[in-house]
């Protein structure tokens, strides 16, 4: 006798038959096991098809399937920021087909994110090629956004470009000569900067007091600001469209598998290799997920990740750490109708004191680069 179970609902994963009767859509389960049967990883611990179900239609009631957190996936990003979306993007880019890429991301709100709070600055104005050429490239994709991110059938992405470029200006010669030797830098790699002297700063920027300013370097082209927000959005809305997972949840630990080499009978050296990733869930489940590679794109909490992975611990070159932890940093808002108005660059003073106009207002956000002393997270700021 063929066993059935009632749904409320009209939709089932793919593959699943469905047979409709009157409001209620019939489920063949005896399918259902069958399907999820055959989606078990290939490789690992036997996973009990019933439990697979149930976590699958978990809070079916309510019409809407959570992510399940994969078993196994290619390729595996912690931190679903703008540098994971963008890590993913351009994989899926360039392997748009038979490449599984799943990110994790703790906060789907990106309360704390900061591709999310920061003021979404981009210049060239560096001092190494590196950052010139990174920049240049990312100029290049905010002008183009609309062909690398449009999702058919949606609206094409807005990220609210505004080319108004950065100024940065030195108050004595060290700092002129400073912004001399990274000018004619910048100019090899193509950036589009002028040196201006007080006077000509004065002639463009009225509003500018130039009494203590001795240079100012300014950005022609490829400069200003964004919104970050909307960036992400557009990423993730790209990613999800070419598959990409994402699942709410966080990587607190990893398990390893040991690989051993052999010459003549006996064990040569021993490799410790990642095996699964320990994803834990809202519900403090822990999910192992199998990948063949692993991302860490965590930000701040990069440094965190590595320890877990036994960076800083290990022997060799394991025994380095990731020098990256958190910072705190302040952005205020500040209004002034009175202030310089459309023509503001994203101006920033020989101190590091930086400002920069937010939205038609008459509002800036503003802040300033800490001095290079030891902080932690829970530090207050120094500056």
């Amino acid at each position: 006798m063929l066993l059935r179970t009632l749904c409320k609902i009209s939709t089932v994963s793919p593959g699943i038959t469905r047979v409709k009767n009157g409001q209620h859509s019939f489920v063949k389960f005896g399918e259902i096991v069958r399907s999820f049967a055959t989606r078990l990883p290939g490789a690992g611990e036997y996973q009990d098809p019933w439990k697979l179900v149930k976590d699958e239609f978990t809070n079916i009631g309510e019409g809407v399937t959570k992510k399940a957190v994969p078993k196994q996936t290619d390729i595996l990003i912690i931190g679903g920021g703008l540098i994971g979306s963008s890590v993913a993007f351009w994989l899926k880019k360039r392997y748009p087909v038979g490449v599984s890429v799943t990110i994790i991301e703790r906060d789907h709100g990106y309360t704390r994110a900061a591709s999310a709070l920061s003021v979404g600055g981009i210049r060239q104005q560096f001092s190494r090629p590196e950052n010139i050429q990174m920049s240049m490239f990312g100029a290049e994709f905010l002008r183009n956004i609309k062909e690398y991110l449009s999702v058919l059938d949606l609206d094409p992405p807005d990220v609210q470009f505004h080319h108004q470029g950065y100024l940065l200006v030195a108050a004595d010669n060290e700092q002129a000569q400073a912004l001399h030797e990274n000018y004619k830098l910048q100019k090899v790699f193509g950036a589009h900067v002028d040196l201006m002297s007080p006077e000509q700063l004065k002639d463009k920027f009225p509003w500018l007091n130039t009494e203590d300013i001795i240079l100012g370097s300014y950005g022609l082209q490829n400069e200003g600001w964004f919104d970050p927000y909307l960036l992400l959005m557009a990423l993730r809305e790209k990613n999800e469209y070419h598959e990409v997972n994402y699942v709410q949840g966080e990587v607190t630990g990893f398990e390893f598998k040991t690989e051993r080499t052999y010459g003549a009978g006996n064990v040569i050296k021993e490799h410790k290799l990642l095996d699964n990733a320990l994803v834990q869930t809202d519900d403090e489940n822990i999910h192992p997920v199998k990948c063949a590679f692993c991302i860490n794109a965590a930000g701040p909490w990069a440094g965190e990740v590595s320890k877990m992975l036994g960076i800083g611990d290990g022997p060799g070159d394991l025994t380095l750490p990731l020098p990256v932890e958190p910072r705190k940093r302040y952005v205020y808002v500040i209004h002034t109708p009175d202030g310089p108005g459309l023509d503001c660059p994203f101006l920033v003073d020989s101190d590091g004191t930086y400002f920069r106009r937010e939205g038609l207002g008459g509002h800036y956000i503003c802040g300033a680069s800490p001095l290079a002393v030891s902080q932690s997270v829970n530090s207050p700021l120094v500056s």
